[in-house]
């Protein structure tokens, strides 16, 4: 099997900002690289206590939708990349399921049409499909709606089982996918 050392480079990283004087610590990432914040953030903050920390969280927001390819393809990486070594199963990497468990305070940017999760489900494709790109598509009734749904099932996790007084949420309405690296999509 692979061995794969990020959770270590990470770690060794945040035992040296622990020697600094620093007082707070926003820890995130955009699309994976904020899957893999969201899985380690409540550990991270326990390690850093008392320093403050905060999640900053750019579209981790997966579903567990039928018909969606990302389900399999979690499944897939939990079982490739030695995960389970330190989480117990794919579900603890999915979104949907591990963000309502974080006790950290997090900021959470999911577009209610995430381009990517639609491009993988809708066209089978690993390219994210833009929003200049968007507006060209001929989707079937049945993608429309599948997208429809999507959109419905992010509106509902986000309102129902993230939002907190201590956590933020910024949800567009856009087809978009990790807004945050592309500062026109945030205008």
């Amino acid at each position: 099997g692979f061995e794969f050392r990020g959770r270590a480079i990470v770690f060794a990283a945040l035992r040296h900002i622990i020697t600094t004087e620093q007082s707070r610590l926003v820890f995130g990432g955009e699309s994976a690289g904020a899957r893999g914040a969201m899985v380690w953030l409540d550990e991270i903050a326990v390690m850093l206590s008392p320093l403050r920390v905060q999640g900053l969280l750019d579209s981790p927001l997966y579903l567990d939708i039928e018909g969606s390819p990302l389900v399999p393809i979690s499944k897939k990486a939990f079982d490739s990349f030695n995960i389970g070594v330190h989480k117990h199963s794919w579900t603890d990497i999915f979104g949907e399921y591990t963000l309502p468990r974080i006790q950290t305070p997090f900021f959470i940017v999911a577009s209610q049409f995430d381009s990517y999760q639609l491009s993988q489900a809708l066209f089978h494709s690993d390219s994210i499909i833009d929003i200049e790109m968007q507006s060209s598509l001929d989707l079937t009734v049945n993608q429309y709606h599948w997208a429809l749904l999507f959109a419905n099932r992010t509106r509902a996790v986000l309102s129902d089982s993230i939002a907190s007084k201590y956590n933020g949420i910024f949800s567009i309405a856009c087809w978009s996918h990790a807004p945050t690296l592309n500062a026109e999509q945030l205008n």
